[in-house]
């Protein structure tokens, strides 16, 4: 029968039965069905093992006496009260004579007795007779409901927070009610058992309906509607709820009369239950098996809102999606009613844009078992296709987000999967027949990319009874369709036709025409691979090769074409690279295909060398794949393989491809176990250390035997090979593989299941050992071979990392040699070679947790650097009568003191340096409070004394030699790092915070530095020591941007996507890039009018500044609008007269534009770049620096790439008018047509030339460019304009005869088709030029 349900009507609302003794028709067709069941058990009762007579007559007329003597009692509460007692506390020989049993024995010789097949009609008659009207007069009057549950209610109704059910206390009235509820719901229970066990003989038992008697159906019919009232009584009342909720579940399951009236309030309950944050599975699959209960209820109704929305609830609960009972209920639920099939669709939709793979492959599974469980031809069947399916297939195909189409593709794969059955490959046949066909030609690429993918998940797109002629045909017309997306315009659809083709030829290969498959791939291979307007392309043919070769029939076929893809090892995008890379590991795999026929050794090593020096770290993925490839020939493995072989294969590669190997072995922990990678780290210290004894054996037998024969000396060379640590370059390439190998295992060693991996390492590099290699190659560094040095240097700088691993008491001997190195560093004129080489022993000091006393040397040495003006060196040193330096600041330090020149390109070093022990050092200072504040106090002085070399009165500054003036801006460069790295370790949130000491230096180059650039010319007179030749200063060792014109927009790590990225979160940046520190640029130069050293500091400190903070800027350092700002003022310098100067700040400024571009989208700085350059301030050098900005930003990616274009445009476009107004030409004339850019900005200067030549480079910029030309023409004819016009219809024609093919140009084209040529001039040779133009190959 069907009703309407709601989880909130009243208990009358489900008492439809009539009341005992009245006619019932539905009672009246089963009542001889149960009665001759009856009767049956009874005359069976002879057979069934005999019930203790005594033992149930005694419970039974218990249990009479209860309920028909509580109504003596005055208060009808108290009627309840025999029936608590009898079964939940016994007294003494109630049931059994002089015994008293427990409670919960008495209960079930109490029920037991109810069970028995003794316990007749007639007993139940009088027993739940008795029970219902105490029951009415419970319910009616609500005393199972305690009294603390209405104070919380009138709290609620105050506004007060609402109670919960846990707070609820019990009184003694309400617990003897629900006492009493408890044991009728135990006895309607126990009577349902007794007559389940009596129609167990009965044939076709589970096709009747069977009856109870009217009593006990009433009780039942109580207990079940006060369900939902039982949520707000308490812990008890929840437990009441409970066995109630079983009574119910009972009566529907066993198929009892009028049992769709006892799940009116079950199914909303057990849903509330099941959505509960607690829930669990089990309340699931109780729901699963009273699914049926659901048909009841109609659906069409407004009262059924509250179950409605407690299903729709489902499709989001993780509970239903994880577990099968979950989804085969919601299966279920589909087919139940069409309106709801609608609602859990548009739930289920809502759903899938943000939801995990796991979630869609759930609802994949649903909308696939509601289809296949429902009856064929059906209503629900066809309820879930036309309202579910269909929709999803629809938008399978023409959706545009690229992320959403996934997931519905995601969710409708189990039916593309399941195509193999013939229902559902008919069904999509149907379903997708009428639209997929016209998708793969539609107008919108996106469609054609969606459709390409369902083509290739649903070919062959056939019905399976039409036959084979017609599944011919649909071949035929997939063919033809996939070779009409490989030969796409859109490059997007070409890569989808790719992957299409490759994934139906690789599953269908025996089923398609030989002709065809070979035409596919033919162009493929000949096209694709070679599309040198799209990566993707080429990309995804090599893709589509390596799918197919899953298929063992294309080997022959492929073999012969394979070795025409071998060059895009060498592909300029990485993407490309890596699928190559991942092509060769398939075919390593397979017989009879050598992957080193297709790309040669040599390649492939060159390919892994040179992917330490491309866009991504030698720890990329196309390393990492070419690692897995080469990983057996180059450390091989297995049983047969000894660990004498394995050293011996890592030093012949390290010996004739020591950079290829250096990239190796730093992703072989990638592709092999810690355990692995730590025995070959140790192999090859114990290599490195016997290379060394034999040397030093070999020197002190040469020292004893001066005429040993050349031949015996080869010999001895012969014996040991190549291993001799004469061989500096491969000791160096040794050093540093065990230490790449090291630092690859590092985080797994700190794990407990590998304390033995670093135990070994450990016992492997302590003592002596490293101490003792170290002062082998010191020594050998001291050579004057410049190779040798390297080499040597190298590796002093790998065993110094190695060192650090260890705690110092493992390496005897190295704090003693550390610290006689730094005592003997000379104090040399320049301090740059020798700092370079104690930054490795200061590293290695701190990462022996000496870093306060590090910082305390450093910036004691740099102190006494500037620490006295009269004397006549800035870096000099008190001297003792001996010639040592004094140590009188260092008695009480465990590390010695350096000359200030060295510290200060210590400093320097740790600051700006790539390599681990600078990243470790920095780390260290910055994050020891004591430490930092030590050596920004040192370099303040530095600032101090630049302020003195700003002063031009200042008669001692001529005295200064270079080294001085490049030590002062190199501690100067080397504050504003470090404030800039302070900022990036204290910024939270993730953010690089932009700190005071940053703020301070904006302000003090803008106060302190720029006023020198005007300064005049310094009083001459004649020094003491001979004036300074500025000429030859060489800046090298400072950040100048003489470096950048090389690559002005390096992003200064290893990605250019950190420009748009936030930073490291509460980290300062590792890799900041340091081409502004290389020691072969030559910076030298000579101001014009005079060579004084303040305007020499001056240049130095305000490129210096600007790279640094376009540095910060790079790597996502907040400040952005403040550095804009002040930058702004410092681009004034470009106006003065002295080009040479403008030529040296040009390209660092060019750099700090890019950054804020990126950053902030402020291009201020850009705009002045453009207005206030000259022509010679711009030479060649900085024309490739502004073209290669402004490439940059036109080439950039993202979100807001277009407006970034558009500001560019606007903004050379004010830079043109107000160059013209600065120039204030009046007589403008066009005599001739503008053949080039430069004749376009003829007016405008070199700058502008090369941002315009720049803009007509991209088809986006040339219409933004000619859309706001046509935009300026249109506005009102003004005199004063003029030149301005002259300027933008040259610019127009130029543009109109240089537009690009394809949309961007029509485009143009259609703009100059719509100028007013009135509105550009009041007659004249202006307007009969644009008229010219508006004629000219448009038409």
């Amino acid at each position: 029968m069907t009703m309407v349900g709601k989880s909130e009507m009243p208990a009358e609302a489900g008492n439809k039965r009539k009341a005992p003794g009245d006619s019932n028709t539905l009672s009246e067709q089963v009542d001889s069905v149960e009665d001759n069941v009856e009767t049956e058990a009874d005359e069976d009762s002879s057979s069934h093992p005999a019930d203790d007579e005594n033992k149930l007559i005694a419970p039974r007329k218990a249990l009479f006496s209860a309920v028909e003597g509580g109504s003596d009692g005055k208060e009808e509460i108290l009627s309840c009260r025999p029936v608590v007692k009898l079964f939940f506390y016994p007294e003494n020989g109630t049931l059994v004579e002089k015994e008293t049993l427990a409670a919960s024995e008495q209960r079930v010789m109490l029920l037991n007795s109810i069970r028995s097949r003794k316990f007749q009609k007639s007993h139940a008659h009088r027993l739940f007779a008795g029970i219902l009207p105490i029951l009415k007069d419970i319910i009616t009057n609500e005393h199972y409901v305690p009294a603390s549950a209405y104070e919380s209610e009138e709290e609620s109704a105050d506004g007060k927070d609402e109670h919960n059910k846990d707070e609820i206390v019990p009184d003694e009235a309400s617990t003897e009610a629900m006492l009493f509820m408890r044991a009728s719901a135990l006895m309607v229970e126990a009577h349902l058992d007794c007559l389940i066990e009596r129609r167990s003989a009965s044939a076709n038992a589970s096709e009747k309906i069977f009856k109870v008697t009217d009593e006990a159906f009433s009780v039942a019919e109580l207990l079940h509607d006060v369900l939902f009232s039982l949520q707000s009584c308490g812990p008890e009342g929840m437990q009441l709820q409970s066995y109630i909720s079983s009574l119910c579940e009972k009566w529907w399951l066993n198929r009892f009369i009028d049992r769709d009236y006892m799940v009116v309030q079950l199914i909303p309950l057990l849903m509330v239950k099941s959505l509960d944050d607690s829930a669990q599975k089990q309340t699931v699959k109780r729901l699963l098996t009273l699914k049926e209960a659901f048909n009841l209820f109609d659906f069409e109704e407004k009262t059924i809102a509250y179950l409605r929305s407690l299903i729709l609830r489902t499709v989001s609960s993780p509970l239903y999606l994880g577990c099968k009972e979950g989804v085969r209920l919601i299966a279920y639920l589909f087919q139940v009613h069409a309106s709801l099939t609608r609602d859990l669709h548009s739930a289920i939709k809502v759903q899938i844009p943000d939801a995990k793979k796991k979630v869609l492959e759930a609802y994949g599974d649903i909308y696939l078992r509601s289809w296949t469980t429902s009856p064929d031809g059906s209503a629900a069947r066809m309820a879930v296709e036309e309202l579910a399916l269909q929709d999803l297939m629809f938008a399978a195909l023409h959706i545009g987000a690229p992320k959403m189409s996934r997931s519905i593709r995601t969710v409708l794969s189990p039916l593309h999967e399941a195509k193999k059955t013939p229902s559902v490959d008919k069904m999509l046949h149907i379903m997708y027949g009428p639209i997929l066909w016209r998708s793969l030609s539609a107008a919108n690429p996106l469609v054609r990319i969606n459709a390409s993918i369902i083509l290739s998940e649903t070919f062959p797109l056939r019905d399976p009874d039409a036959g084979h002629i017609q599944t011919e045909a649909c071949v035929e017309k997939s063919i033809g369709a996939l070779k009409s997306l490989l030969t796409d315009s859109d490059p997007r659809v070409r890569v989808a036709g790719s992957d299409a083709s490759a994934r139906i030829i690789a599953t269908f290969w025996d089923a398609l025409p030989t002709k065809d498959i070979r035409s596919i791939l033919n162009h493929i291979i000949s096209k694709h691979a070679s599309d040198v307007s799209s990566s993707a392309v080429r990309a995804a043919a090599i893709t589509a090769v390596t799918c197919l070769l899953d298929a063992p029939q294309s080997h022959a076929v492929l073999r012969a074409l394979l070795p025409s893809l071998g060059n895009l090892i060498h592909d300029n995008v990485e993407r490309v690279r890596l699928a190559v890379v991942r092509m060769l590991i398939k075919i390593k795999s397979i017989r009879g295909v050598k992957y080193y026929h297709i790309v040669p050794v040599d390649h492939l090593l060159a390919r892994l060398a040179a992917e330490e020096f491309g866009s991504t770290l030698s720890k990329g993925s196309v390393a990492s794949a070419l690692t897995e490839l080469l990983l057996n020939s180059y450390f091989p493995r297995g049983d047969h393989v000894s660990s004498t072989d394995q050293v011996k294969r890592t030093l012949s590669f390290l010996t004739t491809h020591p950079q290829a190997a250096s990239v190796f072995y730093s992703n072989i922990s990638m592709h092999l176990g810690v355990n692995s990678v730590s025995k070959l780290a140790a192999m090859l210290m114990r290599c490195l250390t016997a290379a060394v004894d034999d040397e030093k054996s070999f020197q002190k037998e040469k020292k004893s035997k001066r005429k040993r024969s050349t031949e015996n000396q080869q010999k001895t060379l012969d014996l040991e090979g190549n291993l001799i640590a004469s061989n500096t370059q491969l000791m160096a390439a040794i050093s540093e593989t065990i230490c790449s190998l090291w630092e690859s295992i590092a985080t797994s060693l700190t794990e407990a299941k590998y304390q033995e991996c670093s135990d070994f390492l450990s016992n492997a590099f302590s003592g002596t050992v490293l101490t003792d290699a170290l002062e082998h190659f010191e020594e050998k560094a001291s050579l004057d071979d410049s190779d040798v040095t390297s080499d040597c240097r190298r590796t002093c700088a790998a065993l110094l990392q190695c060192a650090g691993r260890l705690p110092p008491q493992s390496v005897r001997g190295m704090s003693q040699f550390i610290s006689s190195k730094l005592n003997d560093i000379p104090n040399s004129d320049d301090g740059r070679a020798a700092g370079v080489k104690a930054t490795s022993h200061i590293a290695l000091l701190c990462l022996w947790g000496m870093t306060e006393d590090v910082a305390i040397s450093l910036s004691d040495s740099i102190s006494s650097a500037f620490e006295a003006d009269s004397r006549h060196e800035i870096g000099g040193e008190e001297k003792s009568k001996d010639g040592r330096r004094s140590s009188r600041l260092v008695k009480s330090l465990s590390v010695p003191q350096v000359p200030g020149k060295v510290a200060i390109q210590i400093i320097a070093n740790i600051l700006s340096g790539p390599d681990p022990s600078c990243i470790s050092a920095r780390k260290a200072l910055l994050t020891s409070p004591t430490a930092y504040g030590s050596i920004e106090r040192a370099l303040v002085r530095a600032t101090f004394q630049a302020e003195k070399m700003l002063d031009i009165n200042q008669r001692y500054q001529v005295s200064m030699d270079e080294a001085d003036v490049s030590m002062v801006l190199s501690a100067c460069e080397s504050y504003g790092r470090l404030a800039l790295h302070k900022g990036a370790t204290t910024g939270g949130n993730g953010q690089l915070q932009f700190n005071p000491q940053a703020r301070t230096l904006l302000v003090w180059i803008t106060e302190k530095v720029l006023p020198s650039f005007a300064a005049p010319p310094p009083i001459p007179h004649t020094p003491a020591v001979g004036p300074l030749d500025t000429s030859i200063l060489n800046l090298s060792r400072i950040s100048s941007a003489g470096s950048v014109s090389a690559s002005p927009m390096t992003q200064f790590s290893s990605s250019p996507a950190h420009s748009h990225k936030k930073a490291n979160q509460n980290k300062t940046p590792e890799h900041f890039d340091t081409s502004f520190n290389s020691a072969d640029d030559d910076l030298s130069f000579e101001l014009e009018g005079d060579n004084s050293t303040s305007r020499i500091t001056a240049v130095s400190l305000v490129s210096s500044a600007t790279v640094v903070f376009a540095e910060w800027l790079a790597v996502g350092g907040e400040g952005a609008v403040e550095i804009g700002a002040t930058a702004g003022l410092w681009c004034q310098a470009l106006q003065y007269e002295d080009s040479i100067l403008a030529k040296k700040l040009y390209p660092a400024f060019c750099r700090l534009a890019l950054q804020l571009v990126y950053n902030a989208s402020d291009f201020s700085v850009l705009k002045q770049l453009l207005t206030f350059a000259n022509d010679n301030s711009v030479g060649s050098q900085e024309e490739h620096v502004l073209r290669k900005t402004f490439d940059s930003i036109i080439s950039s990616r993202g979100d807001n790439h277009k407006e970034r274009v558009e500001r560019m445009v606007d903004t050379v476009l004010v830079a043109v008018e107000q160059t013209l107004e600065i120039s204030n030409k009046k007589d403008c004339e066009i005599n001739e047509l503008p053949l080039s850019v430069d004749d376009v900005c003829s007016d405008c200067g070199k700058p502008i030339s090369i941002a315009l030549s720049a803009i007509v480079s991209s088809p986006l910029a040339m219409t933004v460019l000619a859309r706001d030309l046509v935009k300026f023409l249109d506005k009102p004819y003004e005199s004063k304009d003029k030149p301005h016009r002259f300027f933008v219809v040259k610019c127009l024609w130029y543009l109109v005869t240089h537009t690009p093919k394809g949309a961007k140009g029509s485009e143009i084209h259609q703009l100059v088709r719509h100028l007013d040529m009135n509105s550009c001039d009041s007659g004249g040779k202006l307007m009969e030029f644009a008229g010219d133009m508006s004629v000219h190959k448009i038409s």
